[in-house]
């Protein structure tokens, strides 16, 4: 029976990658496309102003769920599970009309003040319905997860995508301006929760059972803490610098964040997505895990790697192709912050182990350490000496830091050793380090021919794990004579 429940948690955990990354590929692709894209016709100032409001939402997104959600994915099933998702959305429908009349008369003239702009103002205000969007779409979401049905997940945020990035492109060209990028968040998230809806096949009845809830409060609570400290810690630098600097300085940060950090939070994203249900049903096989962590960290390396490693070599020339000189300040933020990819990618999926295991209380203190001794303090210093650069590199730092810290927190728990993670990103450190020797030896780290050398080492490399573990495969499947041997024994 062990061996048919780890070959289902692979099957399943593949599956979900798979839908996940097509998700990626195809909505989260065309979000940064369009981005792009808007970038040629709307000015920096303008994404400075939406990054200001969307910093709060972020935040108000957390809040609004009080971390039932992780608690719930990860809460095995039980007699009061159905009850206990009716009850957990009549509390989270109630909580996000809380958390929207917050936002509107506390939160709202708090980043006016903060931001010391009034432009922030109507476009917050504009925005806001996104907030009930969030609130009413999450025990859905839960549902599908439980379930492992990410393909649903991904065809729900696919067509959202296309809908609202459609429409703001076409919005921006008929001279809509900032209203084209707000049109783009109202339409994402309210297609988004109506389609998760859809997907569940599940409708809310008036039952409740608050001891159902409370007895995942626990988890919850340091769940909750745990997002706010990473929220904080990944977003210290949009603050700070729309604080500090202003609009326009952090439009051009946001464009840097864009095209790294973006990119590496939707992977993350799905990592969280697949993995937490997965190691939340083997939290109680550390060798599982173990293995699992270390598969993961070698198709992280092999996603991410070339992904960095083109922005590392080839920002400059990237930048200076696509966009109009008044972005060419984010050269160094984006080549900073994608050295912090390379980081996560080595370090692995960490955080998801915590959650996996409940030991998210140890991820709250590793996180409350991270942020206060060393995040903010190096990101209000840096920030205020070297601008935008100086954001980038205490992002850096503070990542490099945190992941440390998790890693050799995580091995009180999951005994993974620095030689088995190296032994699983040796595919990747392979092929960067043809790809590097190529393009130095015949001189291609201007031209285009570059980023083609990198994403063939990589793809290769790819090639060659997958044609390993398939050869694996067939090999663990006996033959026919063996069979018949085995059944004259019996």
């Amino acid at each position: 029976m062990p061996q048919i429940n780890e070959k289902l948690t692979g099957i399943l955990a593949r599956r979900g990658i798979k839908w996940n990354a097509v998700n990626l590929i195809c909505s989260k692709g065309l979000a940064i496309s369009s981005r792009l894209l808007l970038a040629q016709i709307i000015a920096p100032d303008y994404f400075g102003l939406i990054s200001m409001v969307l910093v709060f939402q972020g935040l108000i997104g957390i809040l609004i769920d009080f971390g039932l959600q992780g608690a719930l994915i990860q809460r095995r099933r039980d007699s009061h599970t159905a009850i206990r998702y009716h009850t957990a959305f009549w509390v989270l429908c109630t909580g996000g009309v809380a958390w929207w009349a917050l936002y509107i008369f506390l939160g709202v003239p708090l980043m006016s003040t903060l931001f010391q702009d009034d432009r922030v103002l109507g476009v917050a205000l504009l925005i806001a319905p996104c907030i009930l969007f969030q609130s009413i779409s999450l025990v859905p979401e839960i549902i599908l997860t439980r379930r492992l049905k990410f393909d649903a997940i991904a065809k729900a945020e696919i067509t959202a995508s296309v809908g609202s990035s459609f429409i703001a492109v076409s919005s921006a060209f008929l001279g809509a301006g900032i209203y084209a990028l707000i049109i783009q968040h109202i339409i994402y998230h309210g297609v988004r929760a109506l389609a998760v809806f859809r997907a569940s096949k599940w409708s809310p009845r008036m039952r409740f059972h608050f001891q159902s809830i409370r007895e995942v409060m626990s988890f919850s609570c340091f769940m909750l803490g745990s997002r706010v400290l990473y929220f904080i810690r990944t977003n210290q630098d949009t603050i700070l610098i729309g604080a500090f600097l202003g609009a326009a300085p952090l439009g051009v940060y946001s464009m840097a964040y864009t095209l790294t950090e973006n990119v590496r939070t939707q992977i993350a994203r799905i990592i969280s997505r697949v993995m937490l249900p997965i190691y939340g049903r083997m939290q109680d096989e550390p060798s599982r895990i173990g293995v699992h962590y270390l598969s993961i960290t070698r198709a992280m390396t092999l996603a991410f790697f070339p992904i960095s490693l083109t922005l590392i070599f080839f920002g400059r020339v990237i930048i200076e192709g696509l966009f109009p000189d008044e972005w060419l300040a984010a050269i160094v933020p984006t080549k900073l912050l994608a050295l912090g990819g390379v980081v996560y990618a080595v370090s692995g999926p960490a955080a998801e182990v915590f959650q996996g295991i409940g030991r998210v209380k140890e991820l709250f203190k590793i996180s409350l350490i991270n942020v206060v001794l060393i995040g903010l303090p190096l990101m209000l210093a840096l920030v205020y000496l070297f601008g935008i650069n100086g954001a980038a590199g205490a992002m850096f730092i503070s990542f490099v830091s945190m992941r440390i810290m998790s890693y050799y927190a995580m091995r009180r728990y999951v005994d993974v050793s620095v030689s088995q993670i190296l032994l699983a990103i040796s595919p990747s450190l392979t092929a960067t380090a043809i790809a590097v020797c190529i393009n130095y030896v015949l001189g291609l780290n201007s031209t285009p021919f570059g980023i083609i050398t990198i994403w063939v080492s990589f793809a290769t490399a790819a090639f060659l794990v997958y044609l390993d573990l398939a050869i694996r495969l067939i090999s663990s499947i006996p033959n026919r004579e063996s069979r018949g041997k085995l059944d004259r024994r019996d």
